[in-house]
């Protein structure tokens, strides 16, 4: 019994720091002398039904956030 909890707190641990990882925002460093200066946007990933089950569950904790945040 031990070593599933154990097991359970690893995953949930995980997945909250993932979820943090995920919602802090992405700084880009602007460069504006170079040889090689590129200025290259990120391509939005394409939310579809092809998730792993572990996204789903990302998905799912950040909407119980934001929930409890309402509240």
């Amino acid at each position: 019994m031990i070593s599933l909890y154990n097991a359970a707190a690893k995953g949930y641990s995980k997945a909250i720091n993932d979820l943090n990882k995920q919602s802090k925002p992405k700084v880009e460093t602007e460069k504006t002398t170079g040889l090689l200066t590129r200025s290259m946007t990120r391509m939005p990933k394409e939310e579809g039904n092809n998730k792993e089950p572990y996204d789903m569950v990302l998905d799912a904790m950040k909407q119980i956030r934001e929930y409890r945040s309402k509240l």
